[in-house]
């Protein structure tokens, strides 16, 4: 995982739900403490410094994975091996990622976007997902399935919410890739889920 990554956060299976969260930046596993103290839940979360290549969890430890904007940053067969190891059966995984698809907005990430947190980003550890990466993940699951979205409404990055709420863009995005699903692969975002 590289600095950028936003982290993961896995709920464990004890009788009381407890959350476990990792990154490689102590900034923001500090960060991830203080949100979880001022919501009144520090006593259920556990945040550690830690690799998504080599997960310090025991096997078949976690009911629910969810990974936000983490597995472009991995190398995913390695990730891909110890997330599914620390899955419980029947349990499962979601994912928001940047979709890797749209060679534009490829090309603006590179040379226009690419300053997060105030830091030059480091592309050698970046990759967009692709649909191939999905299914190269999803081999080693007993179903995957995604979803596309923020095709218009991928604006929002740049204008705000308030005037892409206003555009409705959401709704003009829902209706445009129910009826031109080839457009699916010019968006922004994919949601990804992988039951074991």
């Amino acid at each position: 995982m590289a600095a950028e990554a936003d982290g993961l956060v896995c709920i464990s299976p004890n009788r009381e739900h407890r959350l476990r969260g990792f990154d490689i930046s102590g900034k923001l596993i500090k960060v991830a403490s203080l949100r979880a103290e001022a919501n009144g839940v520090s006593h259920v979360c556990r945040f550690r410094r830690m690799m998504a290549e080599d997960l310090e969890y025991p096997d078949q430890y976690f009911d629910l994975v969810v990974g936000i904007s983490i597995l472009h940053h991995v190398e995913l067969g390695r990730a891909t091996y110890h997330l599914q190891r620390v899955m419980k059966k029947q349990s499962l995984a979601v994912f928001i990622e940047p979709l890797g698809e749209n060679t534009i907005l490829n090309w603006a990430r590179d040379r226009v976007f690419n300053v997060h947190h105030g830091l030059v980003k480091d592309k050698s550890t970046e990759h967009p997902i692709t649909y191939h990466d999905i299914h190269i993940i999803g081999q080693n699951f007993a179903e995957y399935h995604w979803k596309e979205f923020q095709l218009l409404s991928m604006v929002r990055r740049f204008i705000g919410n308030g005037p892409t709420e206003a555009m409705r863009l959401h709704r003009l995005d829902d209706w445009l890739l129910k009826k031109f699903p080839s457009l699916k692969r010019f968006c922004r975002l994919v949601v990804i889920e992988f039951l074991k």
